[in-house]
């Protein structure tokens, strides 16, 4: 496996133009581009419907959606250290697990095809090799290709809206859960800036073209990836097994800041027992010298004197009553 910047010093490209090949609705309109005039980086499914030079997959079940292709269709293949599964970055499994429990994966990292890279919502200046994204994966495409050098960058489905060509009608749509892919625009033109790239669409999608994207995916039901298969696939399994993992940690601290709370608690009330006991304590002493005071008092000659005097003051009182 290849780190990014090794792979880039090491491999070199023809000198042409590289097209960015997304899944918006202007991939549908690929049949009126001459393809071999481009250098190709296909993003995410894109490779199962396209022959490219380089595929890039931030998840991990879209690798598996794509697993027989990516043998065929492209001759290099880039992911982020840790992978995501539906959208969401793995906590504790990074590719080189994966590559323990995916044989496509496994095949092409044998093939020495396979390429990672650091990956970060916010750019980190300690770390220039350190690749940012904070929308869609189109970000990372020139965010890669800019620390390549290239000069002219085109892209083909990289559009806006809310719909994929109808080449990807199968697809759930916008699963990341951002509201549009209009997010993306501000941060290429911020990339091309950074990285003095030419780049631009090759075809701009009209609202026709979305339009009819949006048509087409309207009439295919949308199901549930994972909960409409019987049987999960290996990555979702282990997702789930790591969301469990997740939640029981996240219990476990809750549990843990309860306990520490109770135990604060437990340590106030203690020390107000403590307390108690020492009050508790020190009556029972002065009781008990109280006690022994009146003991001897009785036991006094004053008091047996005033005892023989007063009864029968006490005796007469009774009478005259």
């Amino acid at each position: 496996m290849f780190e990014l910047k090794d792979w880039i010093e090491k491999t070199k490209f023809p000198e042409k133009p590289w097209l960015v090949l997304g899944k918006g609705p202007t991939f549908s309109q690929r049949d009126k581009i001459n393809l071999a005039n481009y250098n190709s980086l296909a993003l995410n499914h894109v490779v199962r419907e396209q022959k490219v030079d380089v595929a890039h997959i931030i998840d991990i079940d879209v690798l598996e959606l794509c697993a027989e292709a990516l043998l065929t269709n492209c001759n290099w293949l880039i992911m982020p250290r840790c992978p995501h599964v539906n959208c969401y970055a793995s906590a504790y499994m990074t590719l080189n697990d994966w590559i323990q429990c995916i044989p496509v994966l496994a095949e092409i990292e044998k093939q020495g095809k396979l390429v990672t890279y650091s990956f970060a919502h916010e750019p980190k200046a300690d770390d220039p090799w350190t690749i940012d994204a904070r929308f869609f994966s189109s970000e990372i495409a020139l965010g890669i290709l800019g620390r390549m050098g290239v000069k002219t960058v085109r892209s083909l489905g990289i559009d806006g809206g809310r719909n994929y060509s109808n080449t990807f009608s199968d697809l759930q749509e916008l699963i990341n859960n951002q509201p549009s892919f209009d997010l993306q625009f501000e941060r290429l033109e911020e990339l091309a800036a950074r990285y003095n790239l030419d780049y631009l669409p090759l075809i701009k999608a009209s609202d026709q073209d979305l339009m009819l994207a949006s048509a087409s995916n309207s009439k295919v039901q949308q199901p549930d990836r994972l909960s409409s298969t019987k049987e999960l696939p290996l990555s979702a399994k282990i997702q789930k097994l790591e969301c469990d993992l997740r939640e029981t940690k996240q219990e476990l601290k809750d549990t843990n800041e309860l306990l520490y709370f109770i135990t604060k608690e437990l340590s106030v009330c203690s020390e107000r027992l403590g307390w108690s006991e020492n009050e508790v304590q020190e009556y029972r002493e002065r009781v008990l010298e109280l006690e022994r005071q009146i003991h001897l008092l009785h036991k006094s000659v004053t008091w047996k004197i005033g005892r023989l005097v007063t009864k029968p003051i006490l005796s007469i009182t009774k009478q005259i009553r």
